[in-house]
């Protein structure tokens, strides 16, 4: 799925909060997240879209989170780097989903 700069930017406005701008990226990434009960492992990016989301955080943190390492959300739950991916595209392939309805009836 294509992950564009503009799409990235977008996420980061509006907002303070680290786990809002995470939880936008998360949506593109998987887009039936409201049906989502758990994430297992991460969706991917290559390396170039990966630094960029991160230079992004770093700002975002220096300017709104006071006290953390900038940039320390995204490293914590942020996308896995896979090196011979395209740029600008997000996978979920590596990722374990569960769906609501799958969850059903499972304790």
């Amino acid at each position: 799925m294509e992950l564009t700069k503009e799409q990235i930017d977008a996420c980061f406005e509006g907002t303070d909060g680290q786990a809002v701008v995470i939880e936008r990226l998360y949506r593109i990434a998987l887009p039936n997240w409201d049906d989502i009960v758990s994430v297992k492992g991460w969706p991917a990016v290559s390396e170039t879209t990966n630094k960029y989301i991160f230079s992004k955080f770093i700002e975002f943190d220096q300017r709104h989170t006071k006290g953390c390492m900038p940039g320390g959300g995204w490293l914590n739950q942020g996308f896995t780097v896979k090196h011979d991916m395209p740029d600008w595209e997000v996978w979920e392939e590596y990722c374990e989903v569960t769906l609501k309805e799958e969850s059903n009836g499972k304790d």
